[in-house]
């Protein structure tokens, strides 16, 4: 987290390193676009992966969730495809953040049929999955079924409950791979319903009172004649997507995108290696900061099967400075604020401000930090960093400076610096 910041007179004021900043910066997109700046190390969750599938892991409960073939007393086998059907897991990390002690999720999710994945949101009170369809044409008691259906559970006192099907699911095409955006407006998922440009295609509903909208493709820039599913959104609205569509180093390969201002998707950039191999690489989940993850990938030096490896991503010691994205966010419902404004004071090397800063700084008393306050009668200036439409401005701060962040946003409950650029 970024320490020392200040809550007066504005709605946020930060302090901070960007030395700080940069080794903890949020957007992975950022990071992996700019690889000769920062080390990625990819290791193996070794004490969940088995000889059977293990894949599309999420953030939940200081642990993942994923899904797995492997096997237990009471699974039935999918004829189909010769192992058993897939459920949801739960694995808690152990002190070296890494996940260990796996156990299912619920017998209200996981049934004889295939599950997963899976997606939880914020809050973690609401759960989307996807289910293999009993009723669909062709499937089988042994839970086998081509056809993938959408669901969601809500969270009870001991348990999931009011598990129910989504209303834009159907028997006759499978709706799979949900990915909730932070703040619950949109569901995102992979289906190959009629209409789309070939295999499974990416779609979002929207949030209409207390269902969904209809099923809107995200079109052809980033839909392939092949297939683009796994999605999931992060923190700071970027979209990642596995898909065999678009120019990648082999197998699936996992990509990410932005929608603009006018509503466009961006084209499709591929995350690299090394998170992506010749092999299929798919299911990512990305902490807030994102400086590290987890994916599923079938590469050489797995189990056998798709397996869970973990991302960790620090910043290389010769880089002077970088454009931060400042990202305003409503962290009581997770939506991006639009027009505010931002203004950057440079700190000396003891932390004051120049005799021309409207401001003075001063220890409070209570906290022991340092702390500012606007002088009387001082007008600020005029800026011309204001959020945009998704919340977004870039400013250009040095790796070895301190910095004085200030913000007049009325509703802003806290900002985050996400992500740079070179």
């Amino acid at each position: 987290m970024l320490s020392n910041y200040i809550r007066y007179l504005f709605s946020l004021s930060i302090l901070f390193s960007a030395s700080e900043f940069f080794a903890q910066d949020q957007s992975l997109a950022a990071k992996l676009a700019n690889r000769d700046a920062f080390n990625v190390k990819i290791t193996p969750a070794r004490k969940i992966n088995t000889k059977e599938n293990e894949y599309a892991p999420v953030y939940f409960n200081d642990g993942i969730l994923f899904v797995s073939s492997r096997k237990r007393p009471d699974a039935l086998r999918d004829k189909r495809h010769n192992e058993p059907t897939h459920d949801i897991y739960f694995a808690p990390f152990e002190k070296d953040r890494m996940p260990n002690n796996v156990r299912m999720i619920s017998e209200a999710i996981n049934s004889v049929r295939h599950e997963g994945p899976v997606s939880i949101t914020y809050a973690g009170d609401v759960m989307y999955f996807s289910r293999s369809d009993s009723t669909a044409a062709g499937a089988e008691s042994n839970g086998s079924s081509k056809v993938q259906s959408l669901y969601e559970a809500s969270k009870g006192g001991t348990d999931w409950v009011n598990v129910r099907q989504l209303s834009f699911s159907s028997e006759l095409y499978s709706t799979m791979h949900p990915a909730i955006s932070p703040d619950n407006q949109r569901l995102f998922f992979a289906s190959d319903m009629p209409g789309g440009y070939g295999g499974l295609d990416i779609y979002y509903v929207e949030r209409a009172g207390e269902g969904w909208s209809a099923p809107i493709n995200l079109g052809p820039e980033i839909n392939t004649p092949v297939n683009d599913a796994y999605p999931f959104v992060h923190v700071n609205g970027d979209l990642y997507f596995a898909t065999n569509g678009h120019k990648g180093l082999g197998g699936m390969d996992l990509f990410f995108t932005r929608q603009g201002s006018d509503n466009k998707w961006s084209k499709p950039l591929n995350v690299g290696a090394p998170v992506n191999s010749k092999a299929d690489d798919l299911g990512i989940c990305i902490e807030p900061y994102g400086a590290e993850g987890f994916f599923s990938s079938n590469r050489s030096g797995s189990n056998g099967k798709d397996d869970i490896y973990h991302f960790s991503i620090t910043l290389k010691d010769d880089l002077p400075y970088l454009n931060a994205q400042v990202v305003f966010l409503n962290t009581e419902n997770m939506r991006r604020l639009d027009e505010a404004e931002l203004r950057v004071y440079e700190l000396s090397a003891d932390g004051s401000l120049g005799a021309s800063s409207p401001f003075y700084s001063y220890i409070d008393p209570q906290s022991n930090n340092l702390a500012f306050q606007q002088k009387n009668k001082v007008q600020l200036e005029s800026t011309n960093l204001t959020s945009d439409r998704n919340g977004v401005v870039m400013v250009p701060l040095y790796k070895h400076k301190k910095y004085l962040l200030v913000s007049d946003r009325k509703d802003l409950k806290e900002y985050f610096l996400w992500w740079m650029e070179r």
